[in-house]
């Protein structure tokens, strides 16, 4: 009868990583920055169609204040954003 394996433990030497440089986080927070903005905008089309058909007034209360600078964008013809806005907000109602 053959006698039962022992796990092998393997250590792998991993190479410290560099310090990030002050450019490279800057980098990082701008692109951070610019992905949160995008997802904020592109939330605004279903978030309009929701508070339209919410009826939950808590609910549409703090989808006016969240999206408020979107609301203002749209309204003072800002262009080209707005149209833009406008378009992208229609096809969600």
């Amino acid at each position: 009868m053959p006698e039962p394996l022992e796990p092998q433990l393997t250590v792998e030497k991993t190479v410290p990583e560099p310090p990030r440089t002050k450019q490279q986080r800057r980098v990082a927070l701008a692109l951070s920055g610019l992905a949160a903005l995008t997802i904020y905008i592109a939330l605004s089309g279903p978030m309009a169609a929701l508070h339209k058909n919410a009826k939950f007034k808590p609910l549409q209360s703090t989808i006016e204040v969240v999206f408020a600078p979107v609301v203002w964008l749209a309204k003072h013809r800002v262009e080209p954003l707005s149209s833009w806005l406008r378009a992208y907000v229609d096809l969600f109602r």
